[in-house]
């Protein structure tokens, strides 16, 4: 049996603060009103940059230029890539097609937040690997 696959992209402005996606609250979703990765699954025989290029599209109608590949995580119930870029946003500006509204945060912020997912597992490190 073929494991689910997600993909996730942590996106950075200048002061490397995280754009986070309020997750709709609706009780049918996993983790309704929670604050998670913009991201979401590949359609048919997408690949994982394939799929990341096109939700951001149809979530923020964001194209996304060069990104960078993190990580393949796998997790009891799926695997998941996550990508990134450097990249400065006016959050007010998005347009938000999924969720309820996007923000940044600060790592500390991250830190005492509990995320949709496993991204509380994945920010250590990223942290750790990619900003000292």
């Amino acid at each position: 049996m073929k494991r689910k696959i997600g993909v996730g992209i942590i996106l950075l402005n200048s002061k490397k603060e995280v754009l986070l996606i309020l997750r709709d609250n609706i009780a049918s979703i996993p983790y309704p009103g929670s604050w998670d990765l913009p991201g979401g699954h590949p359609e048919g025989k997408e690949t994982p940059e394939e799929c990341i290029r096109r939700e951001m599209m149809e979530e923020m109608e964001l194209a996304l230029g060069e990104i960078k590949f993190f990580k393949k995580y796998i997790w009891p119930d799926f695997d998941e890539y996550i990508f990134w870029k450097d990249l400065d946003l006016e959050p007010e500006k998005i347009k938000l097609h999924e969720g309820q509204k996007v923000s940044y945060f600060t790592f500390e912020d991250i830190e005492e937040m509990k995320l949709a997912f496993y991204y509380n597992q994945v920010f250590p490190e990223f942290y750790q690997l990619r900003l000292c």
